[in-house]
Order: structure tokens, then sequence, then C-alpha cells
């Protein structure tokens, strides 16, 4: 009985001791858990100026901010956002060998590994959502219609933008 006793408080103290750790939080492939990379998934400039307090929801007072929010991205100052300035390039030599040879494959934005140099990845919804005649630069009137446009976006008309409705609806993949 005493055995039992001292093997049960043995595993009980283990027990809390484990529970006092911190604890590495558990994320997916591509977000820097145990299933993926060893680093977090880059947040767009564009997301960030929208979700204030980064908490992955733009919520209702984010979105009625959103025109505020997209000027601090206007770099130069000319009143409309360009490509640059909302999806900027990473710097130079980023992710590259000394010889220039990419670390992880073809860069960012060429064709992709298999081949087709068709392949155009899907526009952000949030990016389509903005930039109402796709000419791929965010005008003042669009800058100043941005609230209105976002709430587009809300699927389930709660008043605020989830991360679920904030991704690209991919195409089904084909079997290979």
């Amino acid at each position: 009985m005493i055995i039992a006793l001292t093997v049960g408080l043995s595993a009980l103290n283990m027990s809390a001791e484990e529970n006092a750790r911190p604890q590495r939080p558990r994320s997916g492939p591509g977000e820097g858990g145990p299933d993926g990379p060893h680093h977090k998934m880059m947040i767009p400039p564009l997301i960030a100026a929208l979700d204030a307090n980064h908490d992955s929801t733009i919520s209702a007072d984010e979105l009625a901010n959103a025109s505020a929010a997209l000027k601090t991205l206007d770099k130069n100052n000319d009143g409309q956002l360009t490509m640059e300035e909302i999806r900027p390039m990473p710097p130079k030599g980023a992710g590259e060998h000394k010889d220039g040879e990419h670390k992880d494959g073809p860069p960012p934005r060429g064709p992709r590994p298999d081949g087709d140099k068709n392949f155009h990845p899907p526009v952000p919804p949030v990016l389509a959502a903005l930039d109402a005649n796709g000419d791929k630069t965010i005008s003042a009137d669009e800058i100043a219609n941005a609230s209105a446009a976002l709430k587009k976006l809300d699927k389930n008309g709660d008043g605020q933008l989830t991360k679920e409705e904030l991704r690209p609806e991919l195409p089904p993949r084909g079997d290979k």
C-alpha cells in the first residue's frame, strides 16, 4: 500500500510539473507548430493594417476604421495603394544561398514547381474586395469605400471578418 501511494504521488507530482511549464501553442502546417515549419507565417501588411489588435479577426470597429488603417500603408503619400505598398517583395537576398539560388525551390512569384507557367495564385479576397476595378491599385475612392467593400466578405453576417472569411478559396486539386 505504501508503494502504491508513493507511485501515485509521484505521478501526481509529475503531472503538476508538466502543467506548470509554459506550453508551446499547437498550430497547423505553416504556422510554426509541430506540424509545420519552425517559423510563423508572415501576416500580409494589408491584413496587419486592418487588424489593429492583431487577434486574427477584423472586428466591426476595425471595419469602420478600414479607410484610416489603409492610409497608413501609403508610403509615398500619393493617396492610393500600389502592389508594392500592399504586398512588398521580400528583402533582396532573402531565401537565397550564397550562389544566388533559392533555398526552397523557385522564387516566390515564379512558375510552380511542376512547371505550370500559366499558374496564377488566387487573389486574396480582401484585395479583390478593395480593388473594385481590378487594376492592381487601390485608388483614393476605393480606400474611401473600404468599409463597405470589406463588409461584403462577411459571409455569416456577424459584423466581423474571421480568418476563414479572409482566406482565398483554392481550386480543387486534380488527382494525379
